[in-house]
């Protein structure tokens, strides 16, 4: 019976722990997320020529948000792909590691990195070429924390603990490096207003007020001066692969 008190003591603590640092994580991870959404809209802000200093403040924090989770979800079947590709290499590479004493294990850790190498040409040749260098930086940052976990920490590659961090940082590192190597830029908007037809890029709207990129500043239009609005999102970076540009 004592026995059975003390477990269910220190299950019970463990318990109340976890739900004392719940708020810790949960606003952790709101930060997180609020920092990509706003490294997402300097990207955004500097390739359409406004200052950052200028334009941020006008984006309302749910906007920021919002961007923030669109920039960690966006990445998630290229994660998804990398993920799995990378897990059945790593478990071969595991699987070798255990068998080292045979003759074959130089011969078996070559061959996977020339199949990883091979799969890893391949995708670059299939991804347009602003997507490049994100995809090589995320991989670098995979690549490091698995070694990691799997070399000094034994983690192994099948199990969910491994693809939630490795595949996390994956996605992260992904999202961060898009604020500087490939923006999605802001949308073309056309602004019918009582007196006059207003364009520039979009930065923000708000039940108040309409934000605008217009040659390098920002230009405020109160609500109610909107008649009618054309917005027009551009996609300028989701170009054709390298592969194809190449061949033609």
């Amino acid at each position: 019976m004592e026995g059975r008190s003390k477990r269910s003591d220190g299950s019970g603590g463990s318990v109340s722990g976890f739900v004392g640092t719940l708020p810790a994580y949960l606003g952790m991870s709101l930060a997180a997320i609020y920092a990509l959404g706003a490294l997402e809209a300097r990207g955004q802000l500097s390739e359409s020529g406004v200052r950052t200093l200028d334009a941020l403040p006008v984006i309302p924090v749910e906007q920021l948000l919002a961007r923030g989770i669109w920039a960690v979800t966006e990445p998630l079947p290229l994660v998804l792909a990398v993920v799995l590709v990378t897990q059945g290499l790593a478990a071969l590479f595991f699987r070798v590691r255990e068998y080292r004493g045979r003759e074959d294990t130089t011969a078996g850790l070559l061959k996977g990195m020339a199949l990883a190498i091979a799969l890893l040409a391949i995708a670059l040749a299939m991804m347009p070429p602003a997507m490049i260098p994100r995809v090589l930086f995320a991989g670098v940052g995979y690549g490091g924390v698995a070694l990691v976990l799997g070399l000094r920490h034994d983690w192994r590659p099948e199990s969910l603990r491994f693809v939630a961090v490795t595949g996390s940082v994956f996605a992260v590192i992904f999202a961060m490096t898009g604020t500087y190597f490939a923006p999605d830029p802001l949308p073309d908007a056309s602004i019918q207003t009582e007196s006059s037809v207003v364009r520039g890029r979009l930065i923000a709207a708000t039940d108040a007020t309409w934000y605008l990129a217009d040659r390098g500043r920002v230009r405020a239009i109160p609500a109610n001066h909107v008649r009618s609005a054309e917005v027009t999102k551009r996609d300028l970076h989701r170009s054709e692969s390298l592969l194809r540009s190449l061949l033609d």
